[in-house]
């Protein structure tokens, strides 16, 4: 018979020999409404709930997983708060959270992965994510968000996908000091969506592709090796770093067509700045929307053309140290190419300025007649190719290479002269030059009438 004492012993013996489960899990499970869950440990079948408005927080060093095809961390009630120091790791889902206008920070001891997705909320509009750690997915998109949905990735961090590393809807936010890279696209999202990037953002699809409306800010790095770095219908770029399709791959910007071809796009390239790829800035044939490009950094068409930017009134600005290591193609309709203050020797650096079909204007800042130093032929490309030689305010000489264009405007308010008309056989003071065609050369009224009415009414 044995003895009730050594019943009790043995008992408490194979409890200490037992896991405690039960102090691992994510507690409380089930969770009310506007409750805090707490995961300590591990908890290696995963947490799921429909509440709403609660916070969940993986501790540092705890770990959630999700195993058998099931998600680390369901979450279906709107409102709700992730907090992970830890380690969460799904065999579906890292993060699988179905209410709207949740919020996910991954601190920097934290890592999301996802056999599949690392955070998947798609079509759920209102996401906001803070990582400072690391989130992966696996087989699929690191982050797949709806609407309205905001990524900040800090210095240090990665988020890092086998399909997309982010894949969003419209109105996307991202604000990247860290590292995002993809094995497809880096970064897809629909209209009006806003990237802030200081860090690095590769892929070997395209890295940036979204739509329309876009406004992209760039000092850090944006490459593809094997599409375009940037691909969107429009919006406006800003650079003060890195936007390149590496060798073996596309465009640095690529245009797309556009629904509403009204929209003017725009892009600075500051100075330092690169824009690279097999063409700098492209557009796509089908795009009949106005592209206006200011470069003050180097521009280059690995295949000869720096920027084409096809159909529509485009605008580029050169200013004194900007490069284009290649053709620049204004394409068709009326153009201008504009002298943005002191130039260099080469103006672009020796580019040839192709103005294409229509009528194209060279178009002077704070020039009058005498610094108009001598217009001729450039031989080589047919009657309609110039040299325009311009003096600068500290009295050097710039000179741009024109091909297919037809005038030059004094000021953006001044008269207009058709280049022909100032051809003089050899370089001549300002006043003989332009009084070889006299001043009748009114033939631009019209255009120069239809600029002004288009300045008025952007003032308006």
């Amino acid at each position: 018979m044995i003895r009730p004492a050594l019943l009790a012993t043995a008992a408490i013996a194979a409890l200490a020999l037992t896991p405690r489960t039960a102090a691992a899990q994510c507690a409380p499970d089930p969770v009310a409404n506007g409750g805090s869950v707490t995961c300590t440990n591990v908890d290696a079948d995963g947490f799921t709930s429909s509440s709403t408005g609660i916070s969940v927080t993986v501790v540092p060093g705890a770990s959630v997983t999700g195993v058998g095809g099931n998600d680390a961390l369901r979450l279906n009630g709107a409102g709700t708060t992730v907090t992970n120091s830890g380690e969460v790791d799904g065999s579906d889902e890292g993060i699988d959270i179905r209410g709207a206008n949740g919020s996910i920070t991954n601190e920097g001891t934290g890592t999301i992965t996802g056999d599949d997705r690392g955070i998947d909320a798609d079509e759920v509009s209102g996401i906001t994510i803070t990582n400072r750690g690391t989130i992966t997915g696996e087989d699929s998109d690191a982050v797949r968000l709806g609407d309205d949905g905001t990524v900040t990735n800090a210095a240090g961090a990665t988020i890092s996908g086998a399909d997309e590393a982010i894949q969003a809807g419209d109105d996307f936010t991202l604000d990247n000091d860290g590292t995002i890279e993809a094995d497809d696209e880096g970064i897809e999202a629909g209209d009006g969506a806003t990237f802030t990037n200081t860090g690095t953002i590769t892929a070997v699809d395209d890295a940036i592709q979204t739509n329309a409306l876009v406004s992209i800010t760039n000092s850090g790095t944006v490459s593809s090796s094997a599409n375009d770095a940037i691909d969107i219908d429009n919006g406006s770029v800003v650079n003060l770093g890195t936007i390149i399709g590496l060798d073996g791959g596309e465009d640095g910007i690529d245009f797309d067509p556009a629904v509403d071809s009204t929209i003017v796009s725009t892009v600075a390239n500051a100075g330092g700045a690169v824009i690279e790829g097999a063409i700098g800035i492209n557009t796509d044939p089908a795009n009949l929307s106005s592209q206006a490009v200011t470069n003050n950094g180097r521009i280059t068409g690995r295949s000869g053309i720096a920027m084409a930017l096809g159909a529509g009134d485009d605008n580029v600005f050169t200013q004194k140290d900007g490069i284009f290591e290649g053709l620049v193609d204004l394409g068709t309709d009326d153009d201008l190419l504009w002298l943005d203050g002191d130039q260099a020797a080469l103006v672009g650096g020796g580019a040839l300025f192709d103005g294409g079909e229509g009528t194209d204007t060279l178009v002077t800042y704070g020039l009058g007649f005498d610094d108009i130093v001598a217009v001729a032929f450039l031989s080589g490309f047919g009657p309609s190719a110039y040299t325009v030689t311009t003096r600068n305010s500290d009295t050097t000489l710039s000179l741009v290479r024109l091909l297919n264009f037809e005038n030059l405007l004094l000021n953006p308010q001044g008269e207009v002269y058709a280049l022909a008309d100032l051809v003089a056989p050899v370089p001549l003071p300002a006043s003989g030059a332009l009084l070889v065609g006299g001043l009748g050369a009114l033939a631009l009224a019209r255009r120069r009438a239809r600029h002004q009415a288009r300045r008025a009414s952007a003032t308006n």
